[in-house]
């Protein structure tokens, strides 16, 4: 549970809302290909803020994932838009390969790769290495960021006024793997259905026979997407819900319960390890410079098990604003930790632009006996 602290600091449970209400961004949403695969798609928070005017740019972070977490021998594959509305700034950050490693901009479709007459351009970048490329946790829903896009809006256009696609196509992806890529729509009135699955009179969590793997769900915190199927297989954080269209909308996923029969044995999928902030050492707070502020970080478990392998935690924060003080960096716990250290947030991992470093701390016991104290 994050935090916001300052005068009048309110937390909007909406951002995208307060946008102008003529410039908007729709994720394709289609069920994924059969497993294994790898994808492709768009961090879209940097566009809550957008306007769509001429010479504004954003960065789209391109974020890759294979669905089984396993190292691959890479990928190829292309990134398209329409040069008249949209200009490649940069393309930075890239994941490295060892045997194939190169990114070119400003191709023309000739092929026309997306089959889509609305872009003209491309950017063409592959990876390649020994069966071992961006391999990560298979347990994790979450991708890495493959690299960052700049665009910016060429002159004269208005995107609150028009719309325009950036889609992501390959050309040869891991043999065995097929590709999933998530295509975008920007401008006035890029709408999309978020759940076309559920509008089929099927049961919002999966149909009326339960785990339909077709069915997608949302994360109004991440801005990811993710099948009830492969929700099964993660602990919910309890931002993940079909048919969203804003706040109070939408199905939360409920862990398995109603899909997984009348007993709910599907249950367990949705244990939570939770932490959060006590901030009674803040009704006193001035808000004035150097002035010393402690925050509680309590910890605990939805089934209130105390015996586990460990946890680790990022604590993010504004360098310019907040410094941490004393020993450990201001790290104070009861608990053995493996490590402590503060670290620069350039993979923007709690997508928010107003932080740019964070602690991170984290607690491993490998008799599995975390934290061994009441909850």
């Amino acid at each position: 549970k994050d935090l916001l602290l300052g005068t009048e600091a309110t937390v909007d449970p909406d951002p995208v809302a307060d946008v102008d209400a003529t410039f908007k961004v729709s994720e394709e949403y289609s069920t994924p290909p059969a497993t294994p695969y790898q994808e492709l798609y768009f961090d879209t928070y940097a566009l809550t803020y957008s306007t769509g005017q001429a010479g504004e740019e954003f960065n789209l972070p391109l974020m890759y994932k294979a669905s089984d977490g396993l190292g691959t021998n890479g990928i190829k594959a292309q990134v398209l838009y329409d040069k008249d509305v949209l200009e490649v700034v940069s393309f930075e950050g890239l994941l490295e390969a060892s045997l194939v490693d190169y990114t070119d901009s400003g191709i023309d479709d000739d092929d026309d790769f997306d089959s889509n007459n609305d872009t003209d351009t491309y950017i063409d970048f592959g990876r390649g290495a020994m069966g071992n490329w961006a391999a990560s946790d298979p347990e994790s829903p979450y991708a890495q960021t493959f690299g960052n896009i700049t665009f910016r809006i060429a002159d004269g256009v208005d995107l609150s006024s028009q719309v325009t696609p950036i889609n992501i196509t390959t050309t040869e992806t891991h043999p065995g793997y097929n590709f999933y890529g998530k295509d975008l729509l920007l401008g006035t009135e890029a709408t999309v259905d978020p759940d076309p699955v559920a509008d089929d009179g099927g049961a919002a969590s999966g149909g009326a026979d339960g785990g339909d793997g077709s069915v997608t769900y949302y994360n109004t915190v991440t801005h990811q997407t993710a099948t009830y199927e492969e929700l099964l297989t993660h602990q919910d954080d309890g931002n993940w819900f079909t048919g969203y269209q804003g706040p109070g909308s939408g199905t939360p996923f409920d862990g398995g319960a109603s899909n997984g029969g009348a007993d709910g044995d599907l249950k367990e999928t949705s244990l939570i390890q939770e932490v959060y902030f006590d901030t009674s050492e803040l009704q006193q707070l001035q808000g004035v410079a150097g002035e010393e502020i402690t925050l509680l970080l309590k910890y605990q478990t939805s089934d209130k098990e105390n015996e586990l392998s460990g946890l680790g935690l990022r604590i993010h924060y504004d360098s310019s604003i907040l410094t941490p003080s004393g020993e450990n960096n201001g790290i104070n716990t009861s608990f053995n930790t493996s490590s402590i250290s503060i670290s620069e947030d350039t993979d923007n991992f709690d997508v928010n632009s107003n932080t740019d470093k964070f602690i991170s701390i984290s607690w491993v016991d490998s008799n599995a006996k975390f934290p061994g104290v009441d909850l």
